[in-house]
């Protein structure tokens, strides 16, 4: 969860909601006023990938960050166009919801942590799978990724290679200005996961 501005409290739920593919909802300290803010759509598998394909993305597995500019900023872990999840914002009170980004396995798949909000001001994030090897090749260790709070200029910054880790699963953090650290839950030297540091 994430306290905004409001005093209320925002989050999301992977699974239920009207089309069982989870929502973004707010609630009260005192728990009252619970309120559903987005259903995500319901899915359809497609035909040659099997992955569930939506609009709006489905499966929010990671919690919101708080934008300090009236929008909440998430991610899913499936749906969007090409199965793989997508980045969406939403506003406090839930009136619209629009997705930033669409992911596509070379540029990431399956984000599963909150994103970060750098003093930059652009989001940061991971992807728990896809990227590219250094011939250009479709990876499954995970990418680090930054992109506009408009949705423009998606980059992504690093494809992880085992060697460093994958499977990078944490929230990352910013130490100084421009400087990350987080979590891999897979390989690296020991096989058991690293934490990374990156530096733009």
């Amino acid at each position: 969860l994430v306290l905004g501005a409001d005093g209320l409290f925002y989050g999301t739920a992977s699974q239920g909601g009207s089309n069982g593919r989870g929502v973004v909802f707010r609630i009260a300290f005192d728990g009252s006023g619970f309120q559903v803010l987005h259903h995500f759509g319901a899915t359809t598998n497609d035909a040659t990938t099997g992955l569930p394909e939506n609009a709006d993305g489905a499966t929010p597995l990671g919690g919101l960050a708080d934008g300090g500019d009236g929008f909440f900023y998430g991610a899913t872990s499936q749906g969007g166009t090409d199965g793989y999840g997508v980045l969406y914002a939403i506003p406090a009170d839930g009136s619209t919801f629009t997705v930033l980004h669409t992911f596509n396995d070379a540029n990431g798949s399956r984000p599963l942590a909150e994103l970060m909000v750098a003093a930059n001001g652009k989001l940061y994030g991971t992807t728990s799978s896809g990227g590219v090897s250094s011939a250009g090749a479709t990876t499954t260790f995970g990418t680090l990724f930054s992109i506009d709070r408009a949705g423009t200029n998606f980059t992504r910054l690093y494809s992880f290679d085992g060697a460093i880790g994958s499977l990078p699963v944490s929230r990352l953090l910013e130490i100084s200005s421009g400087v990350f650290v987080g979590a891999a839950g897979n390989a690296g030297n020991c096989s058991y996961g690293t934490v990374f540091r990156y530096s733009t």
